[in-house]
């Protein structure tokens, strides 16, 4: 998978053994520092610091299950949150590559709807899927008072039948500002409003709205009402062009 700020690369760790469950990754290549950055930040916290480029933040116990390693840890529940293995700040050929190495999931949740006909048909499973989802956004918002800001279908996950988050790189604590990572299709229509709404200022557009309607009053004295009709449309885009900017707040 690629995106505009971000591929996704399936691997084989040959450094685990068979029956390692950290032996088959996904790892995430970024291009931006600053949003490789925070997604460390939100995913570790204040164990960052005790943490380095390829260190292992899992090990495993004599059953063969993942224990954390215990100098560095992932803040959020496993249960709620695919987690980050490993990270690496690598150069190769004279580029510098940041990359977070995860567990592999079995499919993301719209790969779900695309190639399992579940959409409409299968209700037990559609309930496990947003059970889940609210669960880990509860997880968030309410353990660690922090909004994901990116929630869409590729950014849910099934490993082993559970249903995780992932993707953090635009995450923020509550009350922050919005980052600039955003995906236009899934956004909030609260949010869309601020992000879409025109860059003219409200008295600007007020200003050419009176324009136009003394512009249409004369059209019609003088009888031009095929200027009139014209007009009237663009007055009409105008009107929703100023209520869309009034009901986005300052």
């Amino acid at each position: 998978y690629r995106s505009g700020t971000c591929r996704i690369d399936f691997a084989t760790d040959v450094g685990k053994s068979n029956r390692d469950p950290a032996r088959n990754v996904a790892i995430k290549i970024m291009r931006n520092r600053e949003q490789f950055d925070r997604e460390l930040k939100q995913r570790l916290g204040g164990s960052l610091p005790n943490t380095s480029s390829g260190f292992d933040l899992y090990t495993k116990d004599d059953s063969g299950a993942m224990i954390e390693n215990g100098k560095g840890s992932n803040r959020f529940d496993v249960d709620h949150v695919v987690p980050l293995l490993r990270y690496h700040i690598e150069d190769f050929e004279g580029k510098r590559y940041h990359c977070l190495i995860m567990l592999k999931g079995e499919r993301n949740l719209d790969e779900i709807i695309r190639y399992e006909g579940i959409a409409g048909k299968d209700v037990n499973k559609i309930t496990c899927f947003a059970v889940d989802l609210a669960k880990a956004l509860n997880h968030l918002h309410s353990d660690h008072n922090l909004i994901h800001a990116d929630v869409k279908p590729r950014n849910v996950v099934r490993i082993r039948g559970d249903n995780k988050l992932i993707d953090f790189d635009a995450s923020i604590s509550i009350g922050e500002r919005l980052t600039e990572k955003f995906s236009s299709g899934y956004l909030p229509p609260e949010v869309a409003a601020v992000k879409f709404r025109p860059e003219e200022k409200i008295e600007d557009l007020m200003r050419r709205k009176e324009n136009l309607e003394r512009e249409i009053q004369e059209s019609a004295r003088s009888g031009k009402f095929d200027v009139v009709g014209t007009q009237s449309k663009e007055l009409t885009v105008l009107k929703d062009t100023i209520t869309q900017v009034e009901s986005s707040g300052p």
